[in-house]
């Protein structure tokens, strides 16, 4: 399986950086991980916040690799429980040629035009974290879901 995080913006704290570096070391055995990050606009600058979400989904929608399942993380997505996460990519490895790409927006949130490209909107939860812990929560849940796929006990 190919996975591929697409985010704005990097890790800011170190022990976050640390938190997706672990899970990544655990999903290199398992799946193939990309990670793109693209430089976010600043949210100081003189332009609109709306403006500042449409210049990240212009460069959003240039990095989505063409023809793989889009899945967006947006607060207003669909919540699944971690079984039905591992069904998703049980779904992308029989129908979608095992791709799969994970976008994330910057801290004002995404453009309507990249959340109307996804296959699906996701939602990890109704509390607001921050960018940086939702990527780590993002691997965890990603190394569970292949867990659960290949039987192994983590997910207990």
């Amino acid at each position: 399986m190919r996975i591929h995080i697409l985010s704005v913006g990097k890790t800011k704290f170190p022990w976050c950086r640390e938190g997706e570096e672990h899970y990544e070391k655990l999903l290199g055995a398992l799946v193939q991980l990309k990670r793109i990050e693209i430089g976010g606009e600043s949210v100081l600058s003189a332009v609109s916040p709306e403006e500042v979400k449409k210049r990240e989904g212009r460069k959003i929608l240039e990095k989505i690799p063409p023809g793989i399942f889009t899945v967006i993380l947006s607060e207003e997505g669909k919540r699944m429980d971690s079984r039905g996460f591992s069904e998703l990519f049980a779904r992308v490895q029989e129908q979608e040629g095992g791709e799969c790409v994970f976008v994330m927006g910057g801290p004002l949130g995404l453009a309507d035009e990249v959340k109307k490209n996804g296959d699906l909107l996701l939602s990890f939860s109704d509390f607001t974290f921050p960018h940086d812990l939702i990527r780590i929560l993002l691997l965890e849940q990603i190394y569970r879901a292949v867990s659960i796929l290949s039987g192994r006990k983590y997910h207990k």
